[in-house]
């Protein structure tokens, strides 16, 4: 019904009363028109439909969706989140409220003949004369109601606070309200969007744009093979919103994940174009399996995908949430889900970034002429003084201007979306291509993805999707380890300044001066190595309600990709013959699983839905690779290996592996007060044999909603309090396809002067292998207040991993075969624990109509810690360096975290008061001195203790977001603690080893000599250098300025006939650190392997890592 305020004539007596008169005649007899209106359009439109344990809100939107009207409502005056059964059949929406609110203190009011009113029954509705006194001044209010991309809002509710005088935005998004007195408020509401509020003041106009809803208790949300509410779950999950990375062009998929929830940690192995980002939730669990987090997209096990095609992210963090995928869920499932097709016209959006990049630092190296003159004066290396003079005139070469450059990166996004009602379309092409900061690599991809939802009838939902893809990434291993006179960055590090790139022919000039067999840095980098693969998956969803309450779902995927190598040495690179290699591979998968989901509610009292599935996975690969080692025609490469015949070699593989699965659910809830989840999931693999082929994972937990208990109903601090606890198991099957079978291998003898071939079994195949397990508890605790405003939980866990499956070393005389490299067997030994607890604080500060502004401080410490390796006491890691140390400075201890550093510890340089000390060591001052724990005087492997831990403890984010009408900042600091890196590169640019007979580094001038006994730095001659020891252990620990991104959508008055956004953004522009070497966050080390181990026990070496960069970037997204 709609309310009018009449402003007092200046008349008294009679006069004035007749006037009154005359005003509530009017006044009351258009009332009467405007009820018959209202109540002729309600009586003109008939519902027939039939909800079952549905919300009151769904009710509420269904009428919507099927008719013109509009509902108004507060959350905290009315329980629309109350489960009832309602079935109408030429019902009115009178009649039909009438009954959801039957025995409730809820009453409506039509403001309109459109738009009803839900208020308290002991909630007087206000008239707009509440405002104030009858001499207020009154105004007609209109305006433009938009959402955050400036596109028209029909259907938006606007009304006076406090009041039922109201209207709904028409098509255009358009609104008018007549009589609004200065003192009022608008109310603007729309289902997903923020509700806002506008004083009108002394406003004719008021144009708002809403912004979508961020996630609230309320909020449905991802979990395994369904959704629930937000304020339902009762295991340990973290949100994260497109809006909250929407604004950062240039940034990965994997990063925009950094820094946003406690407990996940994004570190960059490397800097190499393509290289993927390690994520880990809540530590590592296992030695030799892939502690990677499953990533589910859609329902489907996968990747992230670009951000642009992000809705939102949940991630699950303990067993209760994760022990519903088994085997996969072990390291923590990230649910991803994709924006799709909806009812509306077609809307054509293109995104483009383009970014610089650039290393932030480099190492200080000596120019020609300092590092002449200092070598010679040291006796590394003769210079003469004509030299020397020549050097200083003329400069020399600074290696690392010519390797490193500046970075390159270009992405390009196109979506195509809309449809009607039943049928809707979501299609997406794009584009990428990256050069790196070293020179000659680059990583580049292309693909094309559609998705199509058909509502076949009301009970019948089929979705389809496809995608196709293709990528190569040249030369992605440079500067990552392996042999040490192929290491680009070593060179540009070691080799001498006084050397030129080219001889004076135009050939390269191979080897320098004092750096042995190491190769000119620039050579290095014109090796060929094309990583390549594509390929594509198609998926079949359905959804049928089969009646009310009862769901089944249905999946069909079938994906196939192959790719390979290719890779050419030329003979000026090798020094004697070209050669050239080719590797195909080849993978087909498919996967099926169905499951039924059924829920009901019980006396509007008892919430009660169950789940329960079957899935079956297969994959299948096979490979063929061929070498030329003596190719004869260059110009060749790989594309004619037989050229290079006999000298050539080939080879093949295959292998399957498959998985069968069975899971269920059930979820109990008292009153939306006490909840109960069970899970429970069996898997059967093919890698395991008997017995040990089946796992099974169990899992539960409790929340108590203590918020919605009848003596907090009165209080006004806390709008929810949430307690919940819960216990699991998942597991892994971190083992390849035929572990537990010992392999054969070729193996050649001569009988007499006849050569015999044949095959001998190798070791490795343990047939008793089985799952590992891993055990969590977590315990937490969420609450809101000041209006949802601001919200904290905390978490507590702690989760054990048993059975871990880890490589033993074999000696010889077991079957050893260190030629081949099979020197171990896999077990199940031992057991790891993670402990910690995290801390997630969310605060809308500011919240107008021009001024927005969150702040995000999340931060977690982990303890982790290898239990046992049962009746080994070590198990060394990946050894890098051959010529510095034959022996892993990696180590897994038990009472020791993963990731440990293992070696002798540096105690600083003999002084010469120590003389006589350093003697019974062969020492003399001003060598280096070390720790010598067994007391024999001499260092050796009984002296090795723990000297640092590569795994930080402590992790934190703080994200802030501010937004000023078209205006988005965001700025995004992440700290890491407690991370220790081996810096071997470091070493290198300061000493004289078998390789490198220069010093380079400028601080490598600061030497011990009598008079400079504080020096850094041994006396020159000294010959005890231990490369495994402390003294090369640096602090890793850093804060970085991970984001700073400010955006504007360019306002619809200067571009009318599309929404523009321009973003600019910088990533890593700050980093805070006392390391030395290019960036703390890199390792050397960046997969697994299973001799080896997983990258988390080896990942912190610094061997030359190819360093990562910082960024500038920019974007524009255009709607249309």
């Amino acid at each position: 019904m709609k309310n009018f305020c009449f402003t007092p004539f200046p008349f008294n007596g009679k006069a004035k009363k007749l006037i009154v008169i005359m005003k509530l005649t009017v006044f009351i007899l258009f009332l009467t028109l405007m009820q018959v209106s209202a109540t002729g359009y309600s009586q003109a439109n008939k519902f027939s439909f039939r909800a079952e344990n549905k919300q009151v809100v769904e009710v509420l939107r269904q009428i919507e969706e099927h008719s013109d009207f509009r509902f108004f409502f507060l959350r905290e005056q009315v329980d629309v989140e109350r489960r009832v059964s309602v079935t109408a059949r030429e019902a009115t929406v009178e009649q039909i409220l009438d009954e959801l609110f039957q025995g409730q203190p809820v009453q409506y009011e039509f403001a309109n003949e459109a738009l009803i009113v839900l208020t308290r029954s002991d909630s007087p509705i206000g008239r707009v004369n509440d405002y104030g006194s009858g001499d207020m001044e009154q105004r007609t209010v209109s305006g433009k109601v938009t959402d955050s991309s400036e596109q028209p809002l029909p259907g938006v509710t606007v009304v006076v606070k406090g009041t039922t005088q109201g209207t709904v935005t028409n098509a255009d998004g358009d609104y008018t309200l007549a009589n609004i007195p200065d003192n009022a408020m608008l109310v603007f509401s729309f289902v997903g969007m923020k509700m806002r509020e506008v004083a009108v003041g002394s406003q004719m106009r008021i144009n708002v744009r809403m912004e979508e809803e961020t996630i609230g208790i309320e909020e449905v949300v991802a979990v395994g093979y369904g959704t629930m509410k937000k304020s339902d779950i009762t295991g340990s999950v973290a949100s994260i919103s497109s809006e909250s990375f929407l604004d950062q062009p240039g940034s990965s998929s994997n990063s925009i994940i950094a820094g946003k929830a406690p407990g996940v940690t994004v570190r960059r192995s490397n800097g190499a174009p393509g290289a993927s980002p390690i994520i880990r939730i809540r530590g590592a669990n296992s030695l030799l399996g892939n502690n990677d987090p499953l990533i589910v997209v859609d329902g489907n096990y996968g990747s992230l995908p670009n951000m642009y095609e992000i809705e939102s992210i949940e991630i699950l963090k303990d067993a209760s949430a994760t022990a519903i995928y088994g085997s996969r869920g072990a390291n923590g499932v990230i649910l991803v889900t994709t924006k799709r097709g909806a009812e509306r016209k077609p809307t054509l959006e293109f995104h483009s970034d383009i970014s610089f990049d650039m290393v932030p630092q480099h190492y200080d190296l000596m120019d020609a002429h300092e590092f002449a003159e200092f070598n010679k004066s040291v006796g590394a290396y003769p210079f003469t003084d004509a030299e020397i003079a020549k050097f200083k005139e003329g400069g020399g070469t600074d290696w690392q201007d010519e390797l490193l450059q500046t970075g390159f990166s270009q992405n390009y996004k196109v979506i195509l979306s809309g449809g009607s009602k039943n049928i809707r379309y979501y299609i997406t092409p794009g584009y990428n291509k990256t050069t790196g900061t070293i020179r000659n690599s680059e990583a580049s991809g292309y693909g094309l993805k559609a998705k199509v939802d058909m509502d076949l009838s009301d009970r019948l939902t089929v979705q389809i999707e496809s995608s196709v893809s293709h990528s190569e990434n040249l030369n992605p291993n440079l500067a990552q380890g392996g042999n040490k006179s192929t290491i680009p960055l070593m060179a540009a590090i070691a080799w001498s300044p006084t050397e030129p790139i080219y001889n004076e022919d135009g050939s390269y000039n191979r080897l320098g001066v004092g750096s042995g067999t190491l190769m000119n840095p620039v050579l290095m980098t014109e090796v060929k190595q094309t990583n390549y693969d594509g390929g594509g998956h198609g998926v079949g969803n359905i959804e049928f309600k089969i009646i009310e309450g009862l769901t089944l779902n249905a999946k069909a995927k079938i994906g196939f990709w192959n790719g390979g190598s290719r890779n050419f040495k030329s003979r000026e690179y090798n020094g004697v013959n070209a050669n050239a290699s080719q590797s195909f591979y080849e993978n087909k998968d498919w996967l099926t699983n169905a499951f039924l989901t059924y829920s009901k509610t019980f006396a509007s009292l008892h919430d009660i839905s169950a789940m329960v599935g079957f899935e079956q996975s297969k994959s299948e690969y096979q490979s063929v690779n061929a070498v030329a080692n003596i190719l004869p025609i260059e110009s060749a490469e790989w594309h004619n290996l037989g050229l290079a015949a006999p000298n050539i070699g080939v080879g093949s593989g295959w292998s399957d592996n498959s998985l069968r699965s069975y899971f269920g659910r059930l979820n109990y809830n008292y009153a939306s007060r006490y909840y109960v989840t069970v899970n429970y999931r069996a898997d059967g693999s093919s890698k395991f044999r008997g017995d040990n082929r089946w796992g099974y994972f169990p899992s539960f937990s409790l929340a108590w909603r203590f918020s919605e208990e009848e003596f907090m109903k009165n209080q006004n601090v806390f709008q929810n309090i949430r307690i919940r606890g819960g216990y699991g198991v998942t597991g892994s099957q971190a083992i390849s396809s035929y572990s537990t079978y010992s392999t054969l291998r070729g193996m050649g003898f001569y009988w007499g002067d006849v050569y015999q071939s044949g095959y001998i079994s190798q070791i490795g195949g343990n047939p008793n292998l089985k799952w590992e397990s891993t055990k969590q508890l977590n315990a937490g605790v969420d609450f809101t207040m000041i209006d949802n405003r601001l919200s904290f939980a905390f978490d507590y866990y702690n989760k054990e991993t048993v059975d871990l499956l880890a490589p033993i070393s074999v000696p010889a005389y077991a079957g050893a075969d260190s030629e081949y490299g099979r020197t171990n067997v896999i077990s199940n030994v031992g057991a790891v624990k993670n402990e910690g607890i995290e801390v997630n604080l969310d605060y809308n500060a500011i919240r107008t109509q021009d001024w927005s502004y969150n702040i995000n401080l999340n931060g977690a410490y982990n303890w982790n810690e290898v239990l046992n390796l049962g009746e080994t006491d070590i198990i060394y890691g990946r050894s890098y360096a051959a010529g510095l140390s034959s022996t892993s400075p990696f180590a897994l201890l038990p009472g020791k975290p993963i990731g440990t550093i293992y070696g002798i510890k540096y105690l600083g340089i003999w002084q010469k008061d120590e003389a006589d000390e350093a003697t019974k060591y062969g020492a003399s001052p001003g060598d280096y001195r070390y720790e010598d724990l067994n007391g024999n005087y001499n260092y050796d492997a009984e002296d090795r203790q723990v000297i640092g831990n590569t795994n930080p403890p402590f992790t934190w984010g703080f994200n802030n977001r501010l937004s000023y009408k078209n205006f988005n900042l965001n700025v995004l600091f992440e700290g890491v603690h407690g991370r220790d890196v081996m810096n071997w590169a470091y070493l290198v640019a300061t000493e004289r080893i078998d390789f490198t007979q220069t010093y380079t580094l400028r601080a490598a001038k600061s030497r011990w000599t009598p008079d400079n006994s504080d020096a850094e730095f041994a006396r020159i001659g000294n010959s005890h250098l231990i490369p495994l020891s402390s003294q090369y252990v640096q602090d890793g620990s850093y804060v970085k300025l991970r984001n700073l991104s400010l955006a504007y959508r360019i306002p619809k008055s200067v571009i009318s006939f599309a929404s523009v956004r321009l973003s600019v953004s910088a990533q890593n522009l700050l980093t805070i650190t006392n390391y030395k070497g290019y960036d703390p966050e890199i390792s050397s080390t960046s997969d697994n392997s299973v001799n080896e181990g997983v990258v988390d026990a080896n990942s912190g070496m610094d061997w030359f890592a190819y360093p990562s960069s910082k960024s500038i970037s920019f974007g524009i997204a255009i709607e249309y």
